[in-house]
């Protein structure tokens, strides 16, 4: 048989590792991880198990975990670490003279090793262990590697001895209480020897009313600290009979409280594996948070000791334990063993002394009777074939069991009532006051709830039916016994609850509803109604709440309701309703439709009501569904529109018995659009006379005119507004026909348009034959008219043509679009003026244009860069042009103006 270990480690490199293989190996560091170790004992005798005292073999298994593609030449040597962690971090060398280990061959060659590869040692590494180590300790090794392309130190550990039986320990350091912000201990004494191979710990009550604030600690005789829990639950509370186990499936980690089960715990209890077990075991509590608090009631660990060959392990049980005094006790130690021989002798330690004085011979088991009531510390020793032997201790408490005793009141309670479970009757024969109180209030078997040395508490049910209910009991010696009782907890009936109409209409729907109606302890099954008060339930609604019903005539009805619940409890109301004829709604609406702005008349006098008055009248005038308007007894009322719209009015009357009736008429309110006039004078006109437009005669039905817009160059586009003034002044500088419009805006925003023509003529001139017109031509501004032909004998006339309103940006960019016109071949010589404030006007752009006969002539005149960037800067703009027009000996002055926009 083999001891092997196998552990993935990370790679240890070579620090200082030539002072342990030579100097000529200290080169560069490589990649090099243990994998396993395996020890076989060498000789001895033969059972497999490397025991202090005998020699044993040691394979070691490494990996090449570096970035070199291949490892050559690869020499492994062995060094045992002179000291051995024992507790805590402090080593302990049994004889400074004879080390723990003596190796014998500690060098060997290892195969050449592939990147990722893994290999053994060639030949066994060899030694002894020594006769005065411990059964179970620990041993460290360091492996020093050296190959062709660097070195590496590997350490690992090996354990000795395989696991003994697991034997329970339970501390009788308890109670313990665990303050606020405070670390709790409680103590185990163990005093076997030996070294710890496995351990379980067992918590059979920690009660705590919020686990998320408890760490639980399990600390070793030298002082190794494994934490088991800590901080788990949040809100949860206690630990019952709850275990912690590596080898357990489930993580503390991922449960929820209460904690019940075995867990793995948060640290590996296999931290403790080597350490030494005799001395005082710690359960170490610590509350972290403040504000709850908890008592530890119960704990032990399962310690399975290493063994090696030749010593046998004790074990027995005592049974029943606690035992009555007078009464016998059977003691069993078949479970104790050798594993190399026999067991040739049981000896008994019974009253506590420092010899054993029971012999048993190879009898495992013993019957004694112990006659006065005490706790008794019972020992074993047995000894093997060869002399071996091993000692085992278990507690026996020797007493009168208590006797418990439980009542409840009341004794058969309504569910959700609160019933005192008391159980001070309790006594324990010995004279003691009882020591401890656990209940099983719900009866699955678990006494969840400790009240200490309280011998009452409170319980309710929710639910109806037998509730049997347990009550534990244990004295200050540990003796326990269990009393039950059944309580009947009777069904709570339901509670009746319906509301209806008040008053009721005849013919009209009434709905009664039962929705309030409850049952504490379950549900509502059945809905019954009388719903013509005679009395019986003829109406079932089953599960359904609520129930219609049309009553035929006027009166009092008393309507009832009976509610049946799931356990068969029922319960009844009833309620007195009045029956009503409807009063009759009509009312007008005058007029209708109407404008706005003005009062709309509402009339309910025709409204009746048959078998009684109307008592109140209320309207809803603006259709929002809400009868903001209370007229009293008043049936007329009136209402003004100040916005257009169909509104859904509506009347309520209601009687003098409470009934009620809606009737609706839709009311429709718009605005009279207003009216729109215009006169144009002086109309005819010449270009450069002030023209005044004026819409005074406009008006507005239902309203006011509050905004005036024109147009006046008749593209359709009112970009002129001279808010509420109805009068505009304006001066045409060029001749031609204009379409002027007005457009009139009410305080409604009601509009309405009106439009006139103006024809603007030339203005005469002094020059030429005063502005006559030739047959055949056309009007012309400051100049008269064009003529027809080229006729040197005519009159001269001559003009500066364009379109008057041009895009401002294509001035800007291109230049103004202007011509010359003349009825004889001429020269007109142009400037361009930008008139600026205070009546400056600065020319920016000069032309000559030459007609070579009668006719005209465009082009475009480009503006100076200083005259540019001032209009890219605007949105409107007029610009001016004046010049001399020349012609066969006469000319005539000629004038334009242009107005610019984006």
């Amino acid at each position: 048989m083999s001891l092997t270990l196998r552990i993935r480690a990370a790679a240890v490199t070579a620090v200082g590792l030539a002072a342990c293989i030579g100097p000529a190996t200290a080169h560069a560091a490589v990649g090099v991880q243990h994998v396993q170790a395996t020890m076989a004992e060498l000789g001895g005798n033969g059972d497999g198990l490397v025991a202090p005292g005998e020699s044993f073999s040691l394979t070691e298994r490494i990996r090449h975990a570096d970035v070199a593609p291949q490892l050559t030449h690869v020499v492994g040597s062995l060094d045992y670490d002179s000291g051995v962690v024992v507790e805590g971090g402090r080593r302990f060398v049994p004889d400074a003279g004879a080390p723990l280990v003596t190796l014998a061959n500690s060098v060997s060659g290892y195969p050449n090793m592939a990147a990722g590869g893994e290999s053994d040692n060639q030949s066994a590494f060899t030694g002894t262990l020594s006769a005065a180590a411990d059964c179970g300790v620990s041993l460290n090794f360091v492996l020093g590697v050296t190959t062709d392309q660097g070195n590496a130190q590997v350490p690992f550990t090996v354990p000795t001895g395989a696991v003994g039986p697991s034997l329970a320990r339970e501390s009788a350091d308890v109670p313990v209480t665990v303050p606020d912000l405070t670390t709790a201990s409680s103590d185990l004494q163990i005093n076997a020897p030996g070294r710890v191979k496995g351990v379980a710990v067992h918590i059979g009550s920690l009660q705590h009313s919020r686990t998320g604030d408890v760490k639980i600690e399990l600390v070793s005789p030298g002082g190794t600290s494994v934490v088991l829990v800590n901080s788990r639950g949040d809100n949860g509370q206690d630990f019952t009979n709850t275990t912690f186990s590596d080898s357990a499936t489930d993580s503390v980690a991922g449960a929820s409280a209460p904690f019940t089960g075995t867990y793995r715990p948060e640290e590996p209890l296999s931290k403790l594996a080597g350490r030494i077990q005799q001395g005082t075991w710690k359960l170490r509590v610590t509350d972290q948070q403040g504000t709850h608090t908890g008592q530890l009631n119960s704990w032990g660990i399962d310690l399975s000791s290493a063994v090696c060959s030749g010593r046998p392990i004790a074990t027995f049980t005592a049974t029943p334990n606690p035992v009555l005094p007078g009464s016998a006790v059977q003691f069993d130690a078949s479970e104790s063993t050798d594993p190399d021989g026999t067991i040739a002798k049981y000896e008994w330690d019974l009253d506590g002394g420092t010899d054993f004085e029971v012999d048993g011979g190879t009898t495992p088991t013993l019957s004694h009777t112990f006659a006065t009531r005490g706790n008794r510390a019972i020992r074993l020793r047995v000894t093997d074939d060869e002399g071996n032997q091993s000692i085992s201790t278990v507690s026996l408490s020797v007493t009168q069991p208590p006797v418990a005793a439980l009542d409840a009141s009341p004794a058969s309670p309504l569910t959700g009532d609160s019933v005192t479970l008391d159980a001070m009757d309790s006594v324990d024969p010995d004279g003691e006051a009882i020591a401890r109180f656990e209940w099983d209030v719900d009866g699955d078997g678990n006494f969840e709830r400790d009240t200490g040395t309280t011998g009452a508490t409170l319980a309710q049910w929710a639910t109806s039916g037998t509730k049997t209910v347990r009550v534990r009991v244990t004295d200050v010696d540990g003796a326990t016994d269990v009393a039950n009782l059944d309580v009947v907890v009777r069904n709570r009936p339901p509670s009746a609850s319906f509301t209806g109409p008040s008053p009721a209409v005849v013919g009209r729907v009434a709905t009664f509803s039962a929705a309030g109606s409850t049952d504490d302890d379950g549900q509502i099954v059945k809905h019954e109604w009388d719903l013509d008060g005679n009395g019986t339930y003829e109406t079932d609604t089953a599960g359904i709440a609520d129930v219609d019903h049309t009553f035929g005539a006027s009166g009092s009805v008393t309507v009832g309701l009976r509610v049946t619940d799931d356990q068969g409890g029922t319960d009844t109301t009833t309620l007195v309703v009045t029956v009503t004829q409807a009063p009759v709604a009509a009312y007008t609406a005058t007029a209708n439709p109407t404008s706005l702005h003005r009062a709309v008349a509402f009339d309910a006098s025709a409204s009746s009501d048959p078998d009684g008055s109307i008592a109140r009248y209320e309207w809803d005038l603006d259709g929002d569904g809400s009868f903001e308007t209370d007229t009293g007894t008043t049936g007329s009322t009136s209402r003004v529109y100040d916005a257009g719209g169909t509104f859904d009015t509506k009347l309520r009357v209601t009687d003098d018995a409470g009934a009620q009736t809606v009737l609706d008429i839709p009311v429709v309110a718009r605005n009279l659009a207003p009216t729109a006039a215009l006169a144009v004078t002086p109309a005819p006109t010449t270009a450069g006379q002030a023209v005044t437009m004026d819409a005074g005669g406009s008006g507005d039905a239902d309203g006011a005119v509050v905004r005036y817009d024109w147009d006046l160059d008749g593209n359709g586009s009112y970009e002129t507004t001279t808010k509420t003034v109805p009068t505009h002044v304006h001066t045409y500088p060029n001749a031609g026909r204009f379409a002027i419009g007005v457009r009139v805006t009410d305080n409604d925003g009601g509009v309405a348009t009106a439009t006139r023509s103006l024809v603007v003529g030339t203005a005469s001139h002094p020059a030429g034959s005063g502005g006559t017109t030739t047959p055949g031509g056309t009007g012309a501004t400051n100049g008269g008219g064009a003529g027809g032909g080229s006729n040197p004998t005519a009159a001269f006339v001559a003009s500066v043509t364009g379109t008057p309103l041009q895009r401002l940006s294509a001035v800007v960019s291109r230049g103004l679009r202007v011509g010359c016109r003349a009825n004889r071949a001429s020269t007109c010589r142009i400037r361009v003026e930008l008139p600026r404030p205070g009546g400056r006007r600065v020319v920016v752009a000069r032309a000559t244009i030459v007609l070579h006969r009668s006719g005209v002539r465009s082009v475009r005149v480009r503006l100076v860069p200083a005259a540019r960037r001032v209009l890219r800067t605007s949105s409107t703009a007029t610009l001016l042009v004046r010049g001399t027009v020349r012609g066969q000996g006469a000319s005539t002055r000629v004038f334009r103006a242009f107005l610019l926009r984006r």
